[in-house]
């Protein structure tokens, strides 16, 4: 029942949706240059599933357009009406291209023939006349011998071409030649000549005939080749005469190229003079002269030298022994431009996190959801659920009968499967997690059909949401393994949507990216929390934290290993090496989760704790101390410094961008490793395909940068470093680290 726009990749209803039937999507990169990347639905064939099922002769349309004309002339050759239209672009000479390939990859040669064999499959009338404008212009000369063929195939079939050209080989072959001139411009305009092209040749006030002459004389003239002159060698020095700026007495000053010259002398001597506002001045003023008037608008041209010449110069670049001059928000990162290049790659290839529930979140086709269902080993036994949305305090019996009705047999409540006419007794006063079990499958080659409609049906119910349980004997039903998948950028736990993310929303410059409590500094007023730690060396375990009172013991350690337990925190790696949700959790608290101390680990969950408590965090409850106590906080006054914000952690942006992932690790806390850390957690990532088309250079670029900083000394320095507070010596060796890596040759480095 498919009609013939079913296997067009521009109608809908049979082209991928993910791509709009192009095969790719593009990605903007800010400040790089855009890119396509194969569409991850459809794997760059351009039509959904159920398109791609039907085949002829065991092709589907995608497997067709992947053929170049020679497969095609051989798939169709029952097809007349397919075979000679290929037939037509197999005899211009394209046996090498695939019927897929898009039209702007096409060279000039190339779609100028498919042009020429659009027309030449239409039936002729013998009474067509063909226009062409300088058809040869870019051809390469097979090119213009194939054209030519086709050309006369036209006249052939007792067609009129005209021609306007002025490639030789095509005017020798014309039957009848028009030349106009004898000039251009207002010196043409009259026919010179005209006739075959041997009669053209014959007339002495032609230039075409002058031209064709050579190809009709019985003895060609040798060709003379003309002695080639010796290039000029370029300067090997640098030669200054009558330098006078400042303090100079017209110096004459030669300095060896592709080498290092130190200047030196006493403090006043004349060193900066020369080497700065002499010949640092003069190669950048050069250079600027040699931009367009509009360009040079935005660069600052400096001031002509006192001189009386100089040679050899090239393109100068100055790295002065001065501070950088950098607003609050400058880190190492953006000076030396890493950071850019970062924040575009966790932008286009990280995982969105909650920053409330620190859950995967994200969109999702059906499409995408049934291939990854299916994707599963044959044999996996799953249940599709659709969950129901039912407020604190509304009846469930009503529920019950709207899921009856539907046909459905079966509900899951609270991680338990129940028949619909066995519902337990439901405390409305709490909330739980009531699902629909829409099917109950078990994986198999034939059973994707199936799938895909259940996953529509449960998509409807659950309101674009669907939960996967996969089933597991070994263990009881409530810890089954259950998959989320959404088709609404939103996350499943907390229920809070975001917005798609863009490289511009990872950047605290700007208003749309920082945290709204800092606006990008990442510091606020507060305690200081290198007084609140021991050594940052240390693990929790170990005592980090200086106010832990006992750390030591036991009930301190069943406390550690409660938080380690039952909120994932790592307190055995040092306070340093902590991720940004870990330090926030040791900062600021955990709300309001009761933590449950099991001394015992093997302790059966039926049996009580020996007791529960809260964690505040550090900054909350020395907050609620200074509040109680006027003594306290008269002894923390010269605890207050400038520190983390308490709303990003010292991330500087907002949080739906700070909790975006990529291999586990947020932008933060790539910012906050060292370099030298950086470079070996880079070198061990293994980019799949699609990463590899979005990110590779992306990487490159971020390693080359890190590599040339760590050899210049810095592998100590980390990206979100404040530029303000460097060194002189550092912040110099970053310039140079940022000069080299630029990989300019023959450049002049003051």
């Amino acid at each position: 029942g498919y009609s013939a726009g079913r296997f067009s990749f521009n109608v809908r209803g049979g082209r991928c949706e993910g791509c709009e039937g192009c095969g790719a999507n593009k990605l903007e990169m800010d400040f790089l240059a855009a890119i396509w990347v194969p569409c991850p639905i459809c794997g760059a064939k351009r039509f959904n599933r159920e398109t791609l099922d039907i085949r002829y002769k065991g092709k589907s349309i995608a497997d067709v357009l992947e053929m170049d004309i020679q497969q095609a002339l051989l798939h169709f050759e029952n097809i007349p009406k397919i075979h000679d239209k290929l037939q037509t672009l197999h005899d211009v000479g394209l046996d090498y291209m695939k019927l897929g390939q898009p039209s702007p990859t096409l060279s000039g040669g190339e779609a100028q023939r498919i042009k020429l064999a659009r027309e030449l499959v239409k039936r002729s009338t013998g009474k067509t006349l063909y226009l062409l404008d300088e058809p040869t212009t870019g051809l390469h000369f097979a090119d213009i011998k194939m054209l030519l063929s086709v050309l006369d195939n036209f006249v052939a079939a007792g067609n009129t071409v005209l021609v306007v050209e002025h490639n030789l080989d095509v005017i020798k072959t014309a039957d009848w030649v028009i030349d106009l001139g004898p000039e251009g411009g207002a010196a043409g305009g009259r026919i010179v000549a005209e006739g075959t092209p041997e009669t053209i040749a014959k007339q002495p006030d032609s230039h075409t005939g002058r031209s064709l002459k050579r190809y009709f004389s019985k003895q060609d003239k040798a060709v003379v080749k003309k002695p080639q002159r010796k290039a000029k060698l370029a300067s090997q020095e640098i030669r200054v005469r009558g330098a006078r700026q400042h303090n100079l007495k017209g110096i004459d000053v030669k300095i060896p190229r592709d080498a290092m010259t130190v200047c030196c002398g006493v403090s006043g001597s004349g060193k900066t003079s020369l080497a700065m506002d002499t010949i640092y001045a003069e190669g950048q003023r050069r250079y600027v002269e040699s931009l367009s008037s509009y360009a040079r608008q935005f660069v600052a041209q400096m001031q002509k030298p006192l001189l009386d010449q100089i040679e050899g110069l090239s393109p100068s670049v100055a790295i002065e022994q001065r501070h950088m001059g950098h607003t609050p928000r400058s880190t190492v990162g953006t000076v030396t431009e890493i950071y850019d290049y970062l924040r575009i790659l966790i932008a286009r290839t990280g995982a969105p996190h909650c920053p409330a529930c620190d859950a995967m979140i994200g969109t999702q086709t059906a499409d995408e959801i049934i291939e990854r269902i299916v994707a599963r080993p044959s044999g996996t036994q799953l249940y599709l659920l659709a969950p129901l949305t039912i407020s604190v305090g509304e009846k469930y019996d009503a529920l019950w009968e709207q899921v009856r009705a539907r046909g459905y047999v079966r509900v899951r409540i609270d991680g338990q499967t129940y028949s619909i006419d066995q519902t337990p007794e439901i405390d409305r006063r709490r909330k739980h997690t009531v699902e629909v079990v829409v099917d109950r499958v078990t994986l198999r080659e034939n059973t994707r059909s199936r799938v895909a409609e259940s996953v529509e049906t449960a998509l409807g119910i659950g309101e674009g949401t669907i939960r996967v349980a996969v089933v597991d004997k070994e263990k009881d039903e409530d810890r089954w393994a259950v998959e989320i998948h959404s088709q609404h950028f939103a996350c499943d736990q907390c229920g809070r949507s975001f917005e798609p993310l863009g490289p511009h929303h990872f950047s605290f410059n700007s208003p749309l990216g920082w945290c709204e409590s800092c606006e990008g500094l990442g510091t606020e007023t507060g305690t200081n929390l290198t007084a609140l730690l021991r050594d940052g060396k240390l693990s929790l375990r170990k005592g980090a934290v200086s106010i832990w009172p006992n750390v030591d013991q036991k009930v301190s350690q069943w406390m550690l290993d409660a938080l380690a337990n039952q909120l994932e925190l790592p307190v055995d790696l040092p306070f340093d090496e902590l991720s940004q949700s870990a330090r926030r959790a040791v900062l600021y608290g955990t709300g309001d989760t009761w933590l449950e101390v099991r001394p015992d680990r093997k302790q059966a969950k039926a049996k009580p704790p020996l007791f529960r408590f809260q964690y505040k965090g550090l900054y909350p409850a020395l907050d609620e101390a200074a509040r109680l106590s006027a003594r306290f906080r008269g002894r923390m006054e010269h605890l207050l410094s400038e520190v983390e914000c308490s709303q990003c952690s010292g991330s500087r942006l907002r949080d739906d961008a700070s909790a975006v992932q990529f291999r586990g690790k947020t932008i933060a806390d790539f910012c906050r490793l060292p370099l030298g850390m950086l470079r070996k957690e880079m070198g061990q990532w293994k980019l799949d395909p699609r990463e590899r088309k979005i990110a590779g250079e992306l990487v490159k670029e971020i390693t080359n940068r890190v590599t040339f900083l760590c050899d210049v000394g810095l592998e100590y320095l980390s990206l979100a470093r404040p530029a303000p507070s460097l060194s002189g010596g550092e912040s110099q060796r970053i310039r140079l680290a940022s000069q080299v890596g630029s990989g300019l040759c023959g450049v002049l480095y003051v």
